[in-house]
């Protein structure tokens, strides 16, 4: 039997998956197991539901009551409280919050002062449907006076005619309220588990909490993904189950969620109630099951141990020498043949081992041929992985620029804006002040935006020029006008050497401007106070060409090739704004125009850049 044994390899893997048959027991005994397990979690899920589901109710029926008895204090307030003086009305007020203690502060809104012009917050005060006759009530908020969380109600108050002449409202002491909340804490530890209820508002936020640090904080760190997914369902208004894990510790819990739908004439602020539960606490009935079938596990593996022993001194014995010769053929000593010691299919794979390495043997010159083009492409590979690091950090420092260039003029007018809005800028001067801030930054923004929708459009060869026949020395006096306030602000000499004679040119009006513009602008930028930025126009080689210099700080010689690239700068330009987008833009808007765009520079001395565009000639046409 045993000589079978050893010619079978069926035979042989048979003895396994007999012993496999063994780890049967063990896999129906965790599907038992997981099925209890899963049966539990749904019973827990139900009962989370449910609990949420009451607990719902019962919030939205306290809240209708405390509707409720607001309105019974503006009736009675109609009755009597309007019958005595101001004084007396106060001491009413006072005597109503010892009949109701859950409430701390009542008050009364007399109609005049709501609808008084002066009041911003008229047309949007929570309190106004009692103005049509209705009760109503806030959503939770930080009280102005306490600095605590609160929520108000409100009620009509009549006079004797039945017209509503005031309203009265009430702030609820949420101790109540959370008392609704903490109960589930109580009851739970009462039982030795560690669940709690919680209450959000439709935007997510605790308003009810056994902690009560985290009520209406929204400046809380930033919730575990699979939390922010409950809490959005909650604020849809679902009811369920979900699976989370905390923040803080890592703890996993199932929170059964209902919404506040309301009740009476309460009609809810589109509020969610959760009811939570540890997960290790709900599967605590497991835990006796596990112990058993973890020593089942152990009996049955010591088992399919000694067996697996047997089998594997048996059978690895002939695949480790397959294996030994296996290794020494992968590792390129394709000679080496492997002896078959058994009948069997081992013995067969040995035979076809020796078959691969025949091949192996006839391949490795061929792939002796291919290593060097492989190099060749490794090397290439590189280049281009350089380039890409290049490219992703033009494009951080892009991102980084963009968003600092936008941010910080954003900035001003929305400061601005509010001072406007609030009224702290109240003279003209200050406001006209203002304005030209805000247009200034506006102006900024739409210069960015502009520059990058050029260079995208350039980027995309979809650039279009409105050609027509241009005076040069017209479009650099209206060019420079825009920028001699800027140059007296900053105490700079700005000049104009007018060339005579010169032919016109076929261009753009726009794009030129924005080439001269960019070169100006640049200038004005960088150069020091007390420094001079001369324009110079003149014609050479059937070309007009502009010359502006400026006796600024020049451009170090290492920067002066990569100049007009993208998004590139000079190193001396330090913390000063900029995209590195200007003169990459002059240049494609140049040549678009058949023209040329070039710079000198020398540190210490100053920067000339020389613009030059076609001429037209007498027949009509530029120089191309």
């Amino acid at each position: 039997m045993l000589n079978g044994v050893q010619k079978s390899l069926k035979a042989k893997l048979f003895l396994i998956f007999f012993t496999l048959g063994l780890s049967v027991i063990l896999l129906a005994g965790v599907i038992s197991y997981q099925s209890k397990k899963n049966a539990l979690k749904r019973q827990a899920e139900k009962s989370l539901s449910i609990m949420a589901s009451e607990l719902a109710d019962k919030i939205d029926r306290y809240l209708n009551d405390k509707l409720e008895d607001t309105r019974a204090i503006a009736l009675h307030y109609s009755l009597y409280g309007l019958k005595t003086t101001t004084s007396s009305q106060n001491a009413i007020l006072s005597k109503y919050l010892k009949i109701y203690p859950y409430f701390d502060h009542i008050s009364v809104i007399n109609l005049e002062d709501i609808k008084k012009p002066e009041k911003p917050t008229y047309s949007n005060s929570w309190y106004l449907p009692a103005l049509s006759g209705q009760i109503t009530s806030s959503d939770m908020y930080i009280s102005p006076i306490t600095d605590k969380p609160t929520m108000s109600f409100a009620a009509p108050v009549y006079d004797k005619e039945g017209n509503i002449v005031s309203v009265l409202t009430t702030n609820l002491k949420l101790e109540y309220l959370w008392e609704i909340i903490d109960a589930v804490q109580r009851e739970n530890r009462a039982s030795g588990h560690n669940g709690y209820a919680f209450l959000v508002n439709r935007k997510g936020i605790l308003i009810g909490h056994p902690d009560r640090s985290k009520i209406l904080n929204t400046h809380r760190p930033p919730r575990p993904a699979d939390m922010n997914k409950m809490i959005e369902e909650m604020t849809s208004g679902k009811t369920g189950t979900a699976y989370y894990t905390t923040r803080t510790t890592g703890t996993k819990k199932l929170a059964g969620f209902a919404p506040l739908i309301g009740f009476g004439d309460y009609h809810g602020h589109g509020w969610s109630v959760g009811v939570n539960e540890y997960y290790s606490e709900l599967l605590e009935p497991m835990n006796r099951l596990l112990k058993m079938y973890f020593l089942l596990f152990i009996l049955v593996s010591l088992v399919a141990l000694a067996i697996s022993g047997y089998l594997a001194e048996y059978i690895v014995r002939p695949v480790n020498n397959l294996r030994d010769g296996a290794s020494k053929i992968g590792a390129g000593n394709f000679a080496l043949r492997i002896p078959r010691m058994h009948d069997d299919e081992i013995g067969e794979l040995a035979n076809s081992f020796n078959s691969m390495a025949d091949a192996l043997q006839e391949r490795d010159n061929r792939i002796n041929e291919y290593m060097e083009s492989i190099k060749d492409a490794n090397r290439e590979l590189e280049r281009t992985n350089n380039e890409l690091v290049r490219l992703e950090k033009e494009k951080t420092d892009f991102n980084a620029m963009i968003t600092h260039d936008i941010k910080s003029p954003l900035s001003t007018i929305l400061t601005y804006a509010e001072m406007i809005q609030d009224g702290s800028l109240s003279g003209q001067e200050e406001i006209e002040k203002a304005m030209s801030s805000v247009y200034a930054s506006g102006k900024k923004i739409l210069t960015l935006v502009d520059n990058f929708l050029v260079s995208a459009a350039i980027e995309a060869g979809k650039l279009k020029l409105n050609l027509q026949p241009l005076d040069i020395n017209d479009l650099v006096e209206d060019s420079m006008r825009f920028f001699i306030p800027q140059a007296e602000r900053r105490s700079v000499t700005i000049s104009f050497v007018k060339g005579a004679g010169l032919q016109h040119v076929m261009g753009d009006k726009v794009q030129l401007d924005r080439v001269i513009c960019n070169i100006l602008g640049n200038a004005l930028k960088y150069i020091p106070s007390g420094a001079s930025v001369t324009v110079t126009t003149h014609s050479a080689n059937d070309a007009v060409k502009i010359d502006i210099s400026d006796t600024g700080n020049g451009i170090p010689e290492k920067d002066v090739d990569t100049m007009f690239q993208k998004f590139r700068r000079s190193s001396a330009t330090g913390k000063i704004d900029g995209m590195g987008l200007g003169l990459y833009i002059s240049k494609a808007v140049t040549e678009a125009h058949g023209g040329s765009i070039s710079l000198k520079s020398r540190l210490g001395e100053g920067t000339t850049f020389t613009i030059s565009i076609p001429a037209i000639h007498p027949g009509g046409n530029p120089a191309l």
